[in-house]
């Protein structure tokens, strides 16, 4: 049976209970071996193991053998690399965390140094007010802050904290 070496475990082990379909309640072991070895070798190995191992089958003299795929094996020099999109994910994501950090401490400054009417000037620009709204330090602020008004609310402005 040919399985797909990259699909879902839990697709392989989800029991369907259904009689028309093969039953797939198994997961398959990999194994790490050196560069040396060949699909032969780890059919040798596998087929070793596979017949001193006391089974119901062996009980009943039914023999079988395994027999592995080339497409199972991965090479250190095969292995999958970042395309264009993981790159582009990486930059984005650190382009957010830049922000963020910039945004946190321009906040903290402004809060520290600047006075009141300065404040009130600085709150009118409208890329001030977007830089801010990427502060950790006033997000996390608002998202702790909860309303008095219901207090049967409470609960959900704790949750929200951590949902988000």
């Amino acid at each position: 049976m040919e399985r797909d070496p990259f699909g879902s475990v839990l697709k392989r082990i989800l029991n369907t209970h259904d009689v028309s379909q093969v039953e797939r309640d198994t997961a398959y072991v990999g194994w790490c071996v050196p560069a040396s070895c060949t699909l032969d070798d780890l059919e040798i190995a596998l087929n070793e193991g596979l017949n001193n191992s006391k089974s119901f089958l062996q009980q009943h003299n039914v023999s079988y053998t395994g027999k592995i795929h080339e497409k199972f094996c991965q090479k250190q020099d095969e292995r999958k690399t970042f395309d264009m999109l993981d790159g582009a994910f990486c930059i984005l994501s650190a382009f957010f965390v830049f922000v963020v950090l910039i945004a946190t401490f321009y906040e903290y400054k402004m809060e520290n140094e600047l006075t009141d009417k300065e404040k009130q000037n600085m709150q009118k620009n409208l890329g001030r007010r977007i830089l801010i709204g990427f502060s950790a330090r006033k997000n996390f602020a608002d998202l702790a802050k909860s309303e008095e008004s219901n207090p049967a609310l409470a609960p959900l402005y704790g949750l929200r904290t951590f949902a988000i």
